[in-house]
């Protein structure tokens, strides 16, 4: 292990961020099997043949603090009468963890890539839920009409992370769809700081929903074992998500009782 450690070390000349950041997937990777070590999605194991994100998301994956506070909600929220929807489904990390980990009847996801539906795929077959998967390619306010109308009479939870687009997609006849759904959605309301798109989301689903708002409660590389052995500045790297900014959750929580 001292062998490897001492690899990290770079020259002067290489010593970038990213580089750092990629050494130290590199490092994790390694260690782990790419399989994820702590947290609700403990287990899931993860192709390293990424199409989509970068070292960092891969990194904070593995190490079970990507998105944590998310996780940590829909695994709260996880009922085996449940649907989870995946909408921005990326390399399938959400909907691969819940269909190996959590308790959900089916487990849909959809993302516009090909590249991502690609690795969504070969993530579920390394976790032997392929069959319980189901992918889809976009989503958007002819999906919620011609597919989904029945949802109504379902419940579950509904993740959205699709960059801007929840705005959209989001409308008054979404959240009256699915009524009786926890709908967590990555806000991207920086994109556009003009706007209040945000206000809108909260009047959309005011007849059906109401709304709490999460934040990233921050890391603590200290309390992971694996890291231990990283300069300290190294261990801080490997908990970075790499975002523009921190980012922000919306809860829309179904305002009916869930049977």
């Amino acid at each position: 292990m001292l062998e490897r450690i001492k690899k990290l070390k770079l020259t002067t000349e290489a010593r970038t961020l990213q580089h750092i950041k990629d050494k130290v997937c590199k490092y994790i990777k390694s260690e782990t099997k790419c399989t994820v070590i702590d947290g609700p999605f403990r287990g899931l194991k993860l192709s390293e043949d990424r199409n989509w994100g970068n070292s960092n998301d891969l990194t904070t994956q593995i190490l079970g603090t990507y998105e944590r506070e998310i996780v940590d909600l829909i695994a709260l929220l996880s009922s085996p009468n449940g649907v989870f929807i995946d909408i921005g489904g990326a390399n399938g990390f959400y909907a691969v963890g819940v269909a190996k980990c959590l308790s959900f009847s089916s487990v849909y996801v959809y993302e516009l890539s090909a590249e991502g539906r690609r690795e969504i795929s070969i993530n579920a077959v390394l976790n032997d839920v392929d069959p319980f998967i189901k992918i889809g390619g976009k989503f958007d306010n002819n999906t919620v009409s011609q597919d989904w109308v029945e949802a109504k009479n379902s419940t579950g939870v509904i993740l959205i992370d699709i960059e801007g687009g929840e705005f959209e997609l989001m409308n008054p006849e979404f959240f009256s769809v699915f009524s009786r759904f926890n709908i967590i959605v990555e806000l991207h309301d920086f994109l556009d700081p003009n706007t209040h798109m945000v206000d809108v989301l909260i009047q959309n689903s005011n007849a059906t929903h109401e709304v709490k708002f999460l934040r990233n409660n921050g890391r603590n590389p200290a309390s992971i074992n694996l890291l231990n052995h990283l300069p300290e500045d190294y261990q801080w790297i490997a908990c970075s998500e790499s975002r523009l900014r921190a980012m922000s959750w919306a809860h829309f929580i179904p305002k009916v009782t869930q049977a």
